[in-house]
């Protein structure tokens, strides 16, 4: 398979596109993205450059903050899911609570420090090495 239609299933599977969610914002159907994926995009220069241009401009949609549930998608390596166990069974959460929370706390801890940027640089406290 060419170095393009390597870089399309990359781009997909980096946002969690699978065909038949893809399919609908291109404007394609889902066999086709499927035939994409599995056989290569096709090398006509129309289609390359739809999706070139696509790609480089893809926003994904906003989600409204009063939404009920999200799902996402994390790869870990077995080192890093190791520390994750270790670090819930301390504090006696399930793996899945401990992530959760703490990208909660990193997510708050950030928002803050953007509401707030002069703050915390007196005194170190903003992560950032000193200018």
């Amino acid at each position: 398979m060419d170095t393009f239609s390597e870089d399309f299933k990359t781009w997909m599977d980096t946002r969690n596109f699978t065909a038949e969610t893809l399919a609908p914002v291109i404007g394609k159907s889902p066999q086709t993205i499927a035939n994409w994926r599995s056989r290569g995009v096709p090398v006509r220069e129309s289609v390359r450059r739809f999706l070139t241009e696509f790609m480089a401009n893809y926003q994904p949609p906003a989600i409204a903050p009063d939404s009920a549930d999200y799902t996402v998608r994390v790869d870990f390596t077995d080192e890093e899911m190791d520390a994750v166990n270790l670090a819930a069974a301390i504090v006696g959460a399930s793996p899945r609570d401990f992530i959760r929370r703490s990208a909660v706390h990193q997510a708050r801890v950030r928002a803050a420090e953007q509401k707030r940027p002069d703050e915390g640089k007196a005194n170190g406290t903003t992560g950032k090495p000193p200018h």
